[in-house]
């Protein structure tokens, strides 16, 4: 069997013989579940190769999970992070505010602080632990999209409140919504013409895609996602970045349509030499018009300026 399997086996299991300890009468003294080694799979669900969604396909997923986890599939989508940290986020750690855009509409903007993370235990237990790495400890920006997500999930919460609960009001543990709620929405995805069978984390890996494709540069990327150093991003995602070699080349040799040209002197510098040579004032130079910057843009959350992947 597979580590991620044994690992939800051994879950189930470990909840039977602890529920007998706390029996009156105990029918155990103690559960041997909790001494038990397991075999190890990072937050990446081991290292199968990873699987890219495009955007037909997520929207596919998506709509083929169930209603009450549907925001919280998609968020794990349009922020790139691990299930042990999106689990972790709590109301305290979003903060959102209102901005005029520059067509004068009042839109949402915000982001995530990445503070906390669920950790397994020996014992099999989960703890909430703080990042291992600076890097890890981060700030995420998001969308007005993904604000309209996450609002209904935080209203008439507590600032310690998880954002993301079951119906119980209790966070679901990584196996557990594995086993219940993605792993069933996978199915009745391929049932409707899917052609993969993605994991969670590969939410994250195509969230990484979809940056790469928008040109978003590497050292960004690393930010974003909460690498310890930018080997890492290179190492997981470095074979994406392949049209990077076109354009290296293409900054050093100049646009493919037109051959090597050199520098053309400025408009302003053109008029006053031809005034200069023709004994006619040139014309008064100008400071150039600053234009303002667009601040506020739709679709993916997409960052402009790990230890575990």
């Amino acid at each position: 069997m597979a580590p991620k399997t044994i690992q939800n086996l051994h879950g189930l299991l470990f909840i039977i013989l602890a529920e007998a300890t706390r029996t009156e009468p105990p029918v155990r003294q103690s559960t041997p579940a909790a001494r038990t080694r397991l075999p190890r799979v990072d937050d990446g669900e081991g290292n199968r190769e990873m699987c890219f969604l495009t955007n037909d396909e997520a929207r596919l997923l998506i709509d083929a999970m169930d209603p009450d986890v549907r925001d919280m599939v998609e968020v794990l989508l349009r922020t790139g992070l691990r299930y042990s940290e999106l689990a972790a986020l709590q109301v305290r750690d979003i903060t959102t505010t209102m901005v005029r855009a520059v067509n004068g509409s009042r839109v949402h903007r915000g982001y995530l602080e990445v503070k906390r993370a669920w950790k397994r235990q020996k014992d099999n237990t989960f703890k909430l632990v703080a990042p291992k790495t600076k890097t890890s400890r981060r700030r995420v920006p998001l969308t007005p999209d993904t604000i309209r997500l996450l609002r209904p999930r935080l209203e008439g919460k507590g600032p310690e409140d998880y954002v993301f609960t079951t119906s119980t009001g209790v966070w679901s543990r990584h196996s557990s919504f594995y086993s219940c709620r993605w792993a069933p929405g996978v199915k009745r995805a391929q049932e409707r013409g899917l052609g993969k069978k993605p994991r969670i984390h590969d939410l994250r890996h195509t969230h990484v895609a979809r940056l790469i494709d928008k040109d978003v540069h590497v050292f960004k990327i690393q930010r974003r996602l909460g690498h310890s150093s930018i080997t890492t991003t290179m190492d997981r995602y470095g074979h994406l970045m392949a049209d990077l070699d076109n354009t290296m080349i293409e900054a050093i040799d100049g646009c493919r349509e037109r051959p090597w040209a050199a520098p053309q002197r400025s408009t302003v510098r053109q008029a006053c030499l031809a005034a200069k040579l023709s004994d006619k004032p040139g014309p008064p130079q100008q400071r150039p018009q600053v234009l303002p910057q667009r601040i506020v843009s739709g679709g993916e959350d997409v960052e402009q300026g790990d230890e575990d992947a």
